[in-house]
């Protein structure tokens, strides 16, 4: 059980800020954003609301992936495409789990920065709760 969650947050972790590819990219560089900074800033254990610039940077790469429609609303649809990739059914269950009880909390926070901080939370703390690790 251990291993499938280090196999978890090793791949939430990845997903994130590992695979840095053409859109990660232009959001660090139209941010100004130093890479080793938005590293630390996307540690899943420590994210904070209050990150400005992480937070930009945040909905930069969900704009671009397209996991906010056009009036910057979650696109679930694109989200569970996104975190219901792994490679193993086991995987692919949690993490759209996951999805599905984050899109059903409804989550809004004041500004589209805060909401996809939340929603990205959420999406961390189920994925990490559903294989009961706390």
């Amino acid at each position: 059980m251990m291993l499938l969650a280090s196999v978890l947050l090793t791949f939430l972790i990845w997903s994130q800020v590992s695979c840095f590819d053409q859109i990660r990219e232009t959001c660090l560089q139209e941010l100004n954003y130093d890479r080793q900074l938005m590293h630390q800033d996307a540690d899943p254990w420590n994210q904070r609301e209050d990150n400005d610039m992480y937070n930009k940077y945040l909905v930069c790469v969900w704009r671009g992936e397209s996991m906010l429609d056009s009036h910057d609303n979650p696109n679930w649809d694109k989200l569970f495409e996104r975190f219901g990739k792994p490679k193993s059914e086991t995987q692919r269950e949690y993490l759209g789990n996951a999805v599905q009880k984050c899109k059903e909390a409804n989550i809004k926070g004041e500004t589209i920065e805060k909401t996809v901080i939340k929603i990205d939370k959420c999406l961390f703390s189920h994925s990490i709760g559903v294989i009961g690790i706390d």
